[in-house]
């Protein structure tokens, strides 16, 4: 079974224009600007923050608002109401981190990854008991032991960080430069054929 299949289309020139934007915003946030006196080195975490805000802003529109919506008066919706609020929270820090940099100082990008990892679990781990404690369809065990290990990662992301600032920088960028050959290929593979003229 094809996940998605690609048809030639007139409009192929939009993959290399999005594989160009993602190329220049990977310039900027290029690791090693970290060591040079360039005009953005100073703003390269903060710019990671504003990503991870973006994904949170995201992540809190098109599921969890979904999710609060179609959900009814629950033990379960307060808890979901409670992660809307916390990530909103952590989303406007990595926001206001653009402006105050002594943020960057309490809430390092590991601390917000952490907290971010951790709240999910905690409130996935809740969710879970509470669905096979009621008469609902059963929560899967599988995604019980993810909830319980998020946890656990989330506590050593932020008590002990095990990745530096840099290494999620560098993760960023890997992803960037991925996208980018994704888009590219896309955009060669949906290259329409040119028709011979008779």
């Amino acid at each position: 079974m094809k996940l998605f299949t690609l048809k030639k289309n007139k409009l192929f020139y939009l993959y290399f224009i999005a594989a160009f934007l993602f190329l220049v915003f990977g310039f900027f946030i290029f690791p090693l600007w970290s060591n040079v006196e360039v005009p953005w080195s100073k703003f390269l975490y903060s710019i990671i923050n504003l990503i991870i805000a973006i994904f949170l802003i995201i992540y809190l529109i098109f599921f969890l608002l979904k999710k609060l919506k179609k959900g009814k008066k629950s033990v379960i919706q307060v808890l979901s109401i409670i992660e809307f609020v916390i990530l909103s929270i952590i989303s406007i820090i990595c926001i206001l981190s653009l402006k105050i940099k002594e943020i960057n100082t309490y809430f390092s990008l590991s601390k917000i990854l952490g907290m971010c990892i951790y709240f999910r679990g905690v409130i996935g781990a809740f969710e879970g008991y509470l669905y096979n404690k009621g008469d609902s369809k059963k929560y899967p065990i599988w995604a019980f032991v993810i909830d319980i290990l998020l946890i656990g990662l989330g506590v050593f992301f932020y008590v002990k960080p095990i990745i530096s600032d840099l290494v999620v920088l560098w993760i960023f960028f890997v992803l960037i430069v991925i996208i980018v050959i994704i888009l590219v290929i896309c955009g060669i593979v949906t290259i329409p054929e040119k028709k011979n003229k008779e």
